[in-house]
């Protein structure tokens, strides 16, 4: 998975990029759902990012996240992928073209949806 070793503290804005591909091998195409996401040393960046992938088909994931670090430390990309039937035990799904990025920016500001006054972070 993606990784940034070592993040200084401040307010960032991040962004994911990434393909999704079943390793059928011989096997049956199967229908599966990809879930991927930041990880902080903190914890979770949330929300996580969640795409269906139809029976045979490839998949891609692309979003933006803001984050506040505290304390210095790493960034890593985390994803998983779950079968919709039981058929896709044990079968393989791969993460590939990983892209995380993290781009320092002065401050960050939220804007509740779908309108409102901004809150600082």
């Amino acid at each position: 998975m993606a990784l940034i070793k070592e993040v200084p503290a401040g307010s960032y804005v991040l962004h994911v990029d990434l393909q999704i591909k079943q390793q059928t091998q011989g096997e049956d195409p199967f229908a599966f759902d990809a879930e991927c996401g930041v990880e902080t040393s903190a914890g979770k960046v949330t929300p996580w990012n969640r795409v269906a992938v139809g029976e045979g088909q490839e998949g891609a994931m692309a979003y933006t996240r803001t984050v506040v670090l505290d304390t210095p430390g790493p960034l890593s990309l985390k994803c998983f992928a779950q079968g919709r039937s039981s058929d896709a035990a044990g079968k393989h799904v791969t993460f590939y073209h990983q892209s995380l990025t993290a781009t320092r920016v002065g401050k960050l500001t939220v804007y509740p949806w779908p309108t409102g006054w901004p809150q600082a972070q």
